[in-house]
């Protein structure tokens, strides 16, 4: 599995100019120490590579399937599953 790849998004060492969209996510998890590091161990999370147009992506609804479909083997098959599993 790959990583997530942060984007360092001060002024000073980015051209601003140059970017005319970006999706920033922002938010609060309550893991205690060493938690989500054991969870991405055990499997528990999907951790895959982002390319350098995913944060500017123009459908951010259909973002996750797309990072979905360019994975290797059984993860592919997720980017298909239905939103609502009763339709499967």
């Amino acid at each position: 599995m790959g990583c997530i790849k942060v984007l360092n998004l001060n002024p000073e060492t980015l051209d601003m100019t140059s970017v005319l969209n970006a999706r920033l996510y922002s938010g609060y998890a309550g893991w205690s120490a060493g938690q989500l590091n054991a969870e991405i161990s055990t499997g528990g999370w999907i951790v895959a590579d982002l390319t350098d147009t995913d944060p500017f992506d123009d459908n951010p609804g259909d973002l996750w399937t797309i990072v979905l479909a360019r994975q290797e083997g059984f993860l592919s098959k997720l980017a298909e599953y239905p939103d609502d599993p009763r339709m499967n």
